[in-house]
C-alpha cells in the first residue's frame, strides 16, 4: 500500500477523548452527493480526503491521504454470525499524481470503492483471513500471545491509513417510538482521529 499521510494531533493532557459533532440535512447531503453521480458514503469520502488536503504540508503531498472505511458484509455473504461482520476497503488519493480538482478525488474514490467492493476480492481476502484463524500453530498459540500479536497487526494495520470513515447508515425505529426521538449519534474510541456517520429521517 502507499506511504499513508497522518495527521499531526495533540493528544489530551487528561487522556479524555474530543468529539466534535456535526448535523446536516440527509436529503440535502444526498442531494450533492447525487449531482456528483456518488453514493453519499464516496462523496462524504472524497470531501474528507479533500479537506484534508487543506492542511495537509507542501512537503507532504508525496505520501497518499488514505481512508479506511468498513464496510457490513452480511449485505454480500448473507451470515448468522451474531460477531462482527465487516471488511475494510480503502480510498487513496495522492495529491503529488492528481488534481486537486473535487470531480477528480470523487471519479478516483468511486473507481477504489467499485475495487474494494467486487465480492470476488472480498471473498479472497476473507479466505485468507479464515485460513490464518484455522492454521493449527495459531490456535494452539496461548491467549495472550495471540492479544500481542494482534495488537503489533492492528498498530502495523493503522499505520497505513491516513484516517477511518464508518458509515453506520440509516437507523430506523418504530413510528411510535421515531416520534420522540430528534436526532442518533455515533462515537468511536480511537487513537487517532475518526469519521462517524449515521442518518435518521432527516
Amino acid at each position: 500500500p502507499p506511504k499513508a499521510y497522518h495527521i499531526k494531533q495533540k493528544l489530551r493532557e487528561d487522556g479524555m477523548l474530543l468529539a466534535i459533532e456535526g448535523i446536516a440535512s440527509t436529503s440535502q447531503v444526498l442531494k450533492v452527493a447525487r449531482e456528483h453521480n456518488a453514493s453519499m458514503t464516496v462523496f462524504l469520502a472524497a470531501a474528507l480526503i479533500a479537506a484534508i488536503r487543506k492542511d495537509m504540508p507542501l512537503q507532504c503531498e508525496t505520501k497518499s491521504v488514505v481512508i479506511n472505511i468498513p464496510v457490513n458484509l452480511r449485505k454480500m455473504f448473507p451470515s448468522e454470525t451474531t460477531r462482527n461482520f465487516f471488511g475494510m476497503i480503502s480510498a487513496n488519493y495522492n495529491f503529488s499524481e492528481r488534481s486537486d480538482d473535487f470531480s477528480e478525488i470523487i471519479k478516483k474514490t468511486t473507481d477504489d470503492f467499485s475495487r474494494g467492493l467486487d465480492k470476488d476480492s472480498l471473498s479472497a481476502r476473507i479466505s485468507k483471513l479464515t485460513g490464518f484463524e484455522k492454521n493449527p500453530f495459531v490456535r494452539i498459540a496461548p491467549l495472550v500471545l495471540k492479544n500481542i500479536v494482534l495488537r503489533i497487526a492492528r498498530r502495523l494495520d493503522d499505520s497505513k491509513a491516513t484516517t477511518v470513515l464508518s458509515n453506520v447508515g440509516k437507523v430506523e425505529m418504530p413510528p411510535k417510538m421515531a416520534e420522540h426521538v430528534e436526532m442518533f449519534g455515533v462515537l468511536a474510541s480511537t487513537r487517532e482521529m475518526q469519521l462517524c456517520v449515521c442518518s435518521f429521517e432527516d
